[in-house]
């Protein structure tokens, strides 16, 4: 019979405060890595966040009106605060669809007045069409407000419809639902 012999393996021989010291280096060794690697402070404003929103750039500005609408729906206060028409704006690559040869851009504030906790969602998209001064009517290329609606919550962003003719801004209409307001002031 033969005799299986266990091949040992073999081990430097450490002392358990050598081990100890070589994992504190390598935990230390790896900290710096992470440090030196990970995001830099003028990169980032904030630790979790990600890059901040670059400022809207109208780019060939042809006209702007201050606007000051408003109007109620579903105990959303919504106003109406600029018109802008501009050959087109940093952010138009979020745009899908008809995209116009110049941009008409309506600034919008909401607030939710509604009582208690009550979310309200509102369809910006299909809820808004602007009408020119010759009656044509035009919906939206790009919403910014979010659809929902918080209690107290305000929101500011705009609306773009495509246009393919320079229009007057003191001619405007803005139709939301089934109210028509003018879009001068």
């Amino acid at each position: 019979m033969e005799q299986l012999t266990r091949t040992s393996k073999k081990r430097l021989p450490m002392l358990p405060r050598t081990g100890t010291i070589v994992g504190i280096i390598a935990i230390v060794v790896a900290v710096i890595l992470v440090l030196w690697s990970g995001p830099h402070e003028k990169e980032h404003d904030t630790l979790f966040g990600g890059e901040p929103t670059p400022p809207v750039v109208a780019t060939g500005l042809l006209n702007q009106q201050a606007v000051k609408q408003q109007l109620t729906y579903k105990g959303v206060a919504v106003s109406f605060t600029q018109t802008q028409l501009a050959t087109k704006f940093s952010d138009d690559g979020k745009t899908v669809g008809n995209v116009g040869k110049y941009t008409l851009r309506v600034m919008i504030n909401t607030q939710n007045h509604n009582a208690g906790s009550t979310t309200i969602g509102v369809d910006y998209a299909h809820l808004i069409q602007i009408i020119l001064p010759d009656g044509e009517k035009l919906s939206p290329k790009l919403v910014s407000i979010d659809a929902i609606e918080y209690p107290g919550r305000a929101q500011s962003g705009f609306v773009d419809f495509p246009v393919n003719q320079q229009v007057p801004l003191n001619g405007l209409k803005l139709q939301f639902a089934q109210q028509v307001v003018p879009l001068s002031q």
